[in-house]
């Protein structure tokens, strides 16, 4: 189970994260999707932990623990409640007790920048408020930003970058919002067994307001949502700035920057009529994944202490396995997709690089299949992925890892990553051939590989030595 904060109230370390829903474990019975989507989400995983414990696996993502509007999943909220589409009250408890009698821990996602009424139709567009509407968790138009049809502030909040037209709704300057999330924090879920919080799409919410909101809370895990635009070929600038909202706030932060680096790095290309996808070697650039200094691109390359890094999520990716050739379309909201191509190479550099966790995706772990030509072909990637949390586990690869980049070519991305107690491994990424023993480390033992990506182990925990050289390097 994740660590509690330090006494200077630091975030907690995360290491492995599993998020075990997707856009339709939820779903709205007018959703019609295959498979269907079926209520009773918190059963079925809790059965899950009971038969194969998960191993390796220190936090589970919950959904949100609200009723909402039916086709929202849970972020149009309209009441508090424990009984959602994904389960009731008791089977959130189920699960809660299951994974604490196995080492895991439960976080929960909090959405604080929106609410709705209950009967609010959707066609209108969910984030501008209609008076007519009552407002639910006794909030009033005063707590609705002018610009969404309350009367508090004038626009959304400070410094929020342009996505999409809507976050954030309520008005977390006034005073009563601010305590309405506290309440639901430090009251409902964190008695209710929760270890640690995602507070969805905190960039519609100033980092001193959420700091605020997440004062007192006990529960140690605290991980904010920070989606703005990046600049591709300023990559620096996006990191600096979530380094800046996650020290304002207090939190740990989604690497965005380093989901923008993996896709900007790794594109495939269309070649099947399920969704499957082959790298696309003229625009795939594996030097994106490095700084100018040779350091990682994301924050994790200059805050690993602050980052969460992720390759896919509700949001982004799919509903449903792309590449196991049963379903025709991938069902989801797909705002971001990673080529499905470089998923498994993606969670290779994101569970294996220093940072304070990695998030897993539920349909790739829950679901998928692993794909290419080699000899991983149509196995599950549950597999692989639980390879990689093993070795992580073996390295010791956290917030405290180094890393030394060996190789970083437009085909390939090669590194040594050590951990605090001595731990190595050599990471591979790409399609070019490379080797621990081709740049002079020899010795290492191959324990891992997929597809575009191979991990080794070092025979010998480095010297002191070589240790303070790869530091100052």
């Amino acid at each position: 189970m994740a660590a509690r904060k330090d006494e200077h109230g630091k975030p907690a370390e995360v290491g492995v994260l599993l998020r075990i829903f997707d856009w339709n474990s939820g779903g709205a019975a007018e959703d019609t999707v295959t498979p269907a989507p079926g209520e009773g989400l918190y059963a079925r995983v809790a059965d899950d932990i009971t038969h194969t414990s998960l191993p390796y696996v220190d936090l589970l993502q919950a959904p949100p623990a609200m009723a909402s509007l039916p086709k929202s999943r849970g972020y149009l909220p309209f009441a508090f409640s424990f009984d959602s589409r994904y389960g009731n009250q008791e089977e959130l408890a189920g699960l809660i007790h299951v994974a604490g009698q196995n080492g895991i821990g439960v976080v929960g996602d909090v959405v604080s920048d929106q609410a709705v009424a209950k009967r609010y139709p959707l066609e209108l567009g969910p984030y501008t408020y209609a008076r007519k509407h009552h407002l639910p968790f006794g909030l009033t138009p005063e707590c609705i930003y002018a610009d969404r049809g309350g009367t508090g502030s004038a626009s959304k909040a400070p410094g929020l970058k342009r996505i999409f037209p809507g976050p954030a709704e309520l008005d977390h300057s006034n005073p009563t919002v601010r305590g309405r999330v506290r309440r639901r924090l430090g009251g409902s879920l964190e008695g209710f067994g929760i270890v640690g919080y995602r507070t969805d799409f905190a960039v519609g919410i100033a980092p001193e307001h959420a700091r605020e909101e997440l004062a007192g809370v006990d529960a140690p895990v605290r991980i904010a949502e920070h989606w703005f635009d990046y600049d591709p070929n300023d990559l620096g600038a996006h990191r600096s700035e979530l380094q800046a909202r996650a020290i304002k706030g207090n939190t740990a932060v989604y690497d965005v920057t380093t989901m923008a680096a993996l896709r900007e790095a790794m594109k495939g290309h269309s070649v099947g009529p399920n969704g499957e996808t082959a790298v696309d070697t003229k625009t795939s650039d594996l030097r994106r994944l490095v700084d100018r200094h040779q350091r990682p691109a994301g924050l994790n390359g200059i805050a690993p202490e602050l980052a969460v890094l992720v390759v896919e999520n509700h949001d982004t990716g799919p509903s449903t396995n792309r590449h196991n050739e049963t379903h025709a379309t991938a069902h989801g909201q797909q705002h971001w997709p990673m080529a499905g191509v470089w998923v498994a190479a993606g969670y290779a550099y994101t569970l294996l690089h220093p940072a304070l966790g990695a998030e897993v995706y539920a349909p790739h772990y829950f679901d998928w299949q692993s794909h290419g030509d080699g000899p991983h072909r149509g196995k599950k990637m549950r597999d692989e992925l639980t390879q990689l949390f093993k070795l992580r586990k073996e390295a010791g690869i956290g917030p405290e890892s180094t890393v030394e980049v060996l190789s970083s070519k437009k085909g390939l991305y090669a590194a040594r990553i050590d951990g605090p107690q001595g731990g190595s491994i050599f990471v591979k990424l790409g399609w070019e051939d490379w080797s621990p023993d081709s740049a002079g480390q020899q010795g290492a033992i191959l324990a891992a590989h997929g597809l575009h990506y191979a991990v080794w182990k070092a025979n010998e925990a480095p010297t002191a030595l070589a240790s303070i050289a790869r530091k100052l390097h």
